[in-house]
């Protein structure tokens, strides 16, 4: 095999790799994505229920090709409630996306290494 063909066939090869590593990044993003909702779930106040039903993930790709995820609450209430640390929450209480992020956090750590280990 000539040189411009073993080339042409790592180069092939390597993209195939760095495409297969964002799909596994955008997976383990995903799996991160779906602890935190359930932790955030279980700790944000409920009235109705509605706010609880709020949260969604929007795939993200940076201009140099990283993928990533947004993580939120589509509700138009879900920030003033997230914030407000003067509340009397029956049950659940502020920051219920922080602090379900900041308590999982070595889960995440762990579920991304499992999904692109090398």
């Amino acid at each position: 095999m000539s040189e411009t063909k073993q080339n042409e066939l790592i180069i092939k090869n390597l993209n195939n790799f760095i495409k297969n590593t964002e799909k596994l990044t955008y997976l383990s993003l995903i799996k991160c994505y779906m602890v935190i909702e359930e932790d955030a779930i279980d700790i944000t106040p409920k009235d109705t229920g509605w706010l609880r039903q709020g949260f969604y993930k929007k795939k993200l790709m940076t201009k140099s090709g990283q993928v990533g995820i947004e993580i939120g609450n589509d509700k138009n209430y879900a920030l003033y409630v997230h914030e407000n640390m003067e509340a009397n929450f029956k049950e659940g209480g502020p920051k219920f996306l922080t602090r379900a992020i900041v308590k999982n956090t070595e889960r995440m750590k762990e579920i991304i290494n499992n999904e692109v280990r090398l």
